[in-house]
Order: C-alpha cells, then sequence, then structure tokens
C-alpha cells in the first residue's frame, strides 16, 4: 500500500501542465519502477500531452481520479512483449486464440440459464462492449497501442461470445449496437461507462426486463 498515493496524484493533477510530467516521473520511479530510466518513463507518460490530463481535471460529473494503477499499465504495456500487446488491427486480434476463454465463460452462462429454467426465471444476458467502440476513447488511447491492444482483443472476444450465446440458446442483448459510434459514453481513463452510457444502457435495459417483469 503506498501512503496517500490519491492525495499525491491529485496534487500532480493540479501542478503546471511544465511540472506534471516530472513529477508523475518521479512518482512512478518511486514506487513502481526503481530500475527505469527517468528518461524512458518520460517518453512513454508525456505521449498524450495535455490531452491525457485534461480527464482528470475536476468537473460537475463523470469525474475521473489519475490512480496509480493507470500510469503503471501503460509503463508495463512497453515493457511486456506478447502477442497481445504486438496487436494493432481488429484481425491482428482475431488472429489471437481466445477459444478457451469464451468457452469458459459460455459454460457457466449455459449453466446459470439451465438453472434458471428449471425454476421458471427468465434469464437474459446483457453483453457489454469495451471503450474501443466508442470514438473518443479509441482516440484518447491513440499514443499508447500496446496499451489499447487489449480493448481490441475484448472486443473481438465481446462478438464471438454473443455468437456462440445464441448458437447456444441463451437469449442475450448486445449492447454494441447501441454504444458503438457513440462518444462520451465511456470514461477515457478506465474504461467504464459515464453518465451518459449509464443512462443509455438504462433505457435498454428497462426495455427488455419491464415485459418480463409484467408477468
Amino acid at each position: 500500500m503506498i501512503p496517500n498515493e490519491r492525495a499525491t496524484l491529485d496534487s500532480i493533477v493540479a501542478e503546471p501542465q511544465s511540472q506534471r510530467i516530472s513529477d508523475l516521473v518521479q512518482y512512478m520511479h518511486k514506487y513502481y519502477f526503481p530500475d527505469l530510466s527517468d528518461e524512458r518513463l518520460t517518453e512513454i507518460l508525456s505521449r498524450g500531452g495535455d490531452k491525457f490530463w485534461a480527464r482528470f481535471h475536476p468537473r460537475s460529473q463523470d469525474r475521473e481520479n489519475l490512480d496509480g494503477w493507470l500510469p503503471q499499465a501503460m509503463i508495463n504495456a512497453e515493457l511486456t512483449d506478447n502477442p497481445v500487446k504486438r496487436i494493432k488491427t481488429v484481425a491482428d486480434a482475431a488472429a489471437i486464440d481466445s477459444e478457451p476463454t469464451i468457452k469458459a465463460t459460455l459454460s457457466w452462462l449455459v449453466a446459470t440459464k439451465q438453472l434458471a429454467d428449471a425454476r421458471g426465471i427468465a434469464f437474459r444476458v446483457f453483453v457489454i462492449p469495451p471503450g474501443s467502440v466508442a470514438p473518443d476513447f479509441v482516440n484518447y488511447w491513440k499514443p499508447w497501442p500496446r496499451f489499447f491492444a487489449w480493448y481490441l482483443l475484448c472486443d473481438v472476444r465481446h462478438r464471438r461470445l454473443v455468437q456462440d450465446l445464441a448458437r447456444a440458446g441463451v437469449q442475450a442483448v448486445d449492447l454494441r449496437p447501441l454504444l458503438a459510434g457513440v462518444p462520451g459514453t465511456y470514461r477515457l481513463s478506465d474504461g467504464h461507462w459515464t453518465e451518459k452510457g449509464i443512462l443509455m444502457v438504462a433505457h435498454r435495459v428497462l426495455a427488455e426486463l419491464a415485459p418480463l417483469m409484467r408477468h
């Protein structure tokens, strides 16, 4: 546990633009990457310019905080070399063997449906796409393609799971068509929904479940 990490990183966010990177580099060097040079850390963390930092400024809704795990993951993505980190396109992601992961996820969803059916309970699966379906999310992470590669893989797995659920007879609501291409629906730092995204999905979920609740 790093003492007062949130307060320290919040204070770095509030600093003048010229000072933020150097202080974040020193922080990451001290607590996360003691063997990595300041030059290498600076190169990785400074790629997004002020656009990266703008996400963490205080605002009335959808506040995003700079937590240590995020720059740590960004840096680790640059230091790790494996097939996932080398993904650059959807085709690259599709070439990764995702069958074991998809089958494992499908198995417990099918088992849950069988359990619900045996008790006369209506069952629906809502399949959530990753932030890479939102254009502003894609644009935000362009300077860090090795970090963004994971989202491309998740999107491929998402689409395959939707197909497999249909083949298995599990009723699923794919939220990808709802959210794809719509900016402002995902928090750019952590990939969770913004208030706008939550409201859009809530209306879709209600439309699907309301008829079932009337029976």
